[in-house]
């Protein structure tokens, strides 16, 4: 396949009459061919065995399944999006590769609407696992969310991910445990990179762009259960803070939240330290059961943690028992008071993100859409122009892609693949009408297995469905790229893990069944049937425009150093000096994703350390834009991942499908300024670049023609001898905060591969100092 584009491409660049736009086509494509061979997760069959392997999925024949069940959705009230969310545990049945189903206890997201009563997911009598309900809202909107934890950790009572039951280490007993089905075996994985704490939550929203302190997309906050805790017990303490949010009040302090709610979890502040109530924490410390025992030894309990974080000045408490507010507001650009950013609009999603057991609990399903919509008249309003040019009649089909298995992290190489299921269900079947046009919105909720999206046809020879991808990652794209559609390789698109595209899917004329994925691995059938509704795609002059505020980040902007910033990793390929240099890797000397000889599994590394608890590795500064080099030092594809801001890639290299970068410049200017600065070092491609929050590094250079099987090649000092990488702009801009950049092979971030990130007004005062200074991850 990638030979036959190769011989396309020359074809293209070589043929003395090819006009300008078969070379920019040509270019595109090969750009493409790089970029997406990293997400396409091959390299990952060594490392997980198990994970990708079809070998063991039964032959699907291409008949249709059952219809596709649309996930319930909470939409806003107004401009405010209302909903209470559970976390809840209970036996579900498991749809599997073959006809059976199985039992089993999982954590999933339980929701509703309090304001409107027909808005709740799952739907009473549901035993099959999925994602949580969606949210759709618009920009602009207030996020009012009663969180609850309600799981009861004694119905795990045999489970090595029971929650607080583990090692003195505070890491969860799988992680020490000899039993060979069991990963890794031995004890080389220590607190705070192993497995722990599985019975905590909280929620990620994946791709919003807004506050990630206090009761924002606030990552830091860890809610541990409660299976007594009501709605009732809270409602008035967080209807008070949501009106205050209604007001652009939003709590900056612990002093800001209603009393009562701060006495019910950590007891009357004025009886700190020594008073006898200590609230839902200090009783959870004491109570929680722990190696057979009751209540947590010292180095485990939460209530001196938060007594600190009140303490210190930063006066925000990281634990929490049963409840938590989330509040916040979606910017929309232009609003007062001004933001520089604003929310893109698009397919977005939520998850937990607990460090320690985010993969566990995506495993169990505990994820969602997250739908923002701009229906507004401005000619960059993503829905509002796609719904005019359809004139109301384009059909949304939210697929929210997820790998449901009781297996902890697929640790068991014999145990076979779990299968991709789409809203919950295995195969199921989209309707649409010939000629019809959907839009798409998918997500890639799975763990670590990367979903190709591609439409095939059943019968040989006729046409499969036709689409035109109009977003990446919540991003729409410039008409430019919509017009080039420059992330299509062979009609397929590669979405790593947390990846999403939004795509519209036209119904081929004649009626009959076709595939999503392939016909000996589809992911889900489309059944073409009944009266005809032929549609069409819009022109580059009907697609909307981009929003100011997604304008491409130029040189000018870039905060340089005047020195090269310190790296743990080399690059040498030709680049200007970036503002920091970021590599992901695994300890000296390994030279593949295996076990050493003490048959220890590899330590995920961030510039050469794991995650530390107290501990911030970039900060920058508020209102300015980066230029980061994200290099590879392994021969796995790790998707990087940050949070509250889209970044543009202005830089790929490959080094085992291509021998130079790719180079992405937005026009003929910056392509003449980048020749005369690189000459023919690197390859160019001419287009706007395109927004992302979550992209494979491509792998280092492997010592063989099979990534899967081969050793990344090192040099004398221990480094790559040719890592891939990429190069991005960001701009860290509206929000102060802690955050995390990560792999989102949630095992790696689990196990190490993730750092925490602040972004201050001024990086030298006391006040960013303190931002950190009592992180923990229990």
């Amino acid at each position: 396949m990638a030979e036959d584009d190769d011989v396309k491409m020359r074809d293209a660049e070589q043929a003395v009459t090819a006009t300008k736009q078969e070379k920019a086509f040509g270019a595109r494509r090969k750009f493409l061919r790089q970029a997406l061979a990293a997400t396409s997760g091959v390299a990952l069959a060594e490392l997980f065995p198990s994970s990708l392997s079809l070998a063991n999925l039964q032959q699907v024949q291409c008949t249709k399944g059952q219809p596709l069940i649309p996930i319930g959705e909470i939409t806003s009230n107004g401009n405010k999006l209302q909903a209470v969310l559970k976390v809840v545990n209970s036996n579900r049945r498991v749809p599997t590769s073959v006809a059976a189903s199985q039992q089993t206890m999982l954590r999933y997201y339980s929701g509703y609407n309090p304001y409107k009563s027909g808005q709740v997911w799952p739907p009473l009598g549901r035993t099959a696992p999925g994602p949580g309900p969606t949210f759709r809202c618009s920009i602009g909107d207030l996020v009012e969310i009663t969180f609850l934890n309600q799981v009861n950790v004694g119905a795990y009572p045999r489970s090595p991910f029971s929650g607080q039951e583990g090692t003195e280490t505070g890491c969860d007993q799988g992680t020490t445990n000899t039993d060979p089905k069991w990963y890794p075996q031995t004890a080389n994985d220590q607190f705070p990179n192993c497995f722990h704490a599985s019975s905590a939550a909280n929620v990620h929203f994946h791709g919003t762009h807004v506050s990630p302190s206090t009761t924002g997309d606030n990552v830091i906050v860890n809610v541990w259960p409660d299976p007594k805790v009501k709605v009732a017990d809270v409602k008035a303490a967080f209807d008070a803070i949501f009106t205050r949010g209604q007001q652009g009040n939003f709590p900056q302090k612990w002093a800001d939240l209603p009393q009562s709610w701060r006495d019910a979890q950590m007891g009357p502040q004025a009886t700190w330290p020594n008073g006898k109530d200590k609230g839902l924490v200090g009783k959870f410390d004491a109570t929680a059961p722990y190696k057979g025992g009751r209540g947590l030894p010292p180095e485990l309990q939460l209530w001196p943690v938060d007594y600190k974080q009140v303490d210190n000045g930063r006066g925000w408490p990281q634990y929490y028992v049963g409840s938590y507010p989330i509040c916040f507001k979606i910017p929309r650009y232009g609003d007062s008071p001004p933001v520089k950013m604003g929310q893109a609009p698009g397919t977005h999603w939520y998850h937990s993100h607990k460090h320690g057991s985010t993969s566990i609990n995506l495993f169990n399903g505990l994820s969602g859409a997250f739908i923002i919509e701009d229906n507004s008249s401005a000619p960059y309003a993503y829905d509002g122009k796609l719904k005019e040019f359809y004139k109301g009649n384009l059909k949304q089909l939210v697929l929210v892609f997820q790998q449901i298995t009781s297996t902890i992290n697929l640790t068991t190489a014999g145990a076979g693949a779990a299968p991709i299921l789409v809203n919950g269900q295995f195969t199921p079947t989209i309707t649409m009408r010939p000629g019809e046009v959907q839009l798409w919105r998918m997500i890639n909720a799975c763990v670590q297995k990367a979903v190709v999206f591609q439409l095939a046809s059943c019968d040989t020879g006729d046409p499969p469905p036709q689409f035109k991808q109009t977003a990446q990652d919540g991003v729409q794209f410039a008409p430019d790229n919509y017009a080039s559609q420059p992330l299509v390789q062979k009609n397929s698109i590669n979405l790593a893990p947390a990846n999403r595209v939004d795509a519209l899917v036209q119904a081929p004329m004649k009626m009959g069944t076709y595939v999503l994925g392939s016909t000996n691995a589809p992911i889900a059938f489309v059944e073409v049937t009944g009266t005809a509704n032929q549609m069409g795609f819009p022109s580059k002059a009907d697609f909307p425009l981009l929003p100011p505020f997604l304008n491409n980040i130029t040189d000018a902007e870039i905060k340089r150093p005047s020195q090269p910033p310190p790296a743990t990793c080399q690059i040498t390929q030709p680049h200007d000096i970036p503002t920091r240099i970021i590599c992901y890797g695994w300890e000296a000397g390994r030279t593949g994703p295996g076990r050493n000889n003490k048959n220890q599994a590899p330590h995920f590394t961030i510039d050469g350390k794991q995650f530390e608890d107290n501990h911030v590795d970039q900060t920058m500064t508020l209102d300015t834009a980066e230029e980061w080099i994200i290099l590879n030092q392994t021969n796995v594809p790790h998707p990087f991942h940050i949070h509250v801001n889209p970044f543009q890639i202005i830089e790929v290299f490959s080094p085992n499908t291509n021998s130079k970068p790719v180079r992405i410049v937005a026009d003929q200017a910056e392509l003449a300024a980048a020749r005369q600065k690189w000459g023919d070092s690197k390859e160019y491609v001419v287009g706007p670049p395109v927004w992302w929050d979550n992209f494979a590094i491509p792998n280092a250079l492997v010592g063989t023609t099979d990534p899967n099987k081969g050793k990344v090649l090192l040099g004398p000092n221990g480094f790559a001898t040719t890592p891939g990488y990429f190069i991005m702009r960001s701009r860290f801009v509206d929000f102060t905060g802690l955050y995390v950049q990560h792999c989102h092979i949630l095992a790696h971030e689990d196990r190490g591969m993730m750092q925490l990130l602040q972004v201050c007004k001024d990086p030298n005062s006391q006040e960013c100092k303190n931002q950190s200074s009592t992180v923990k991850h229990h």
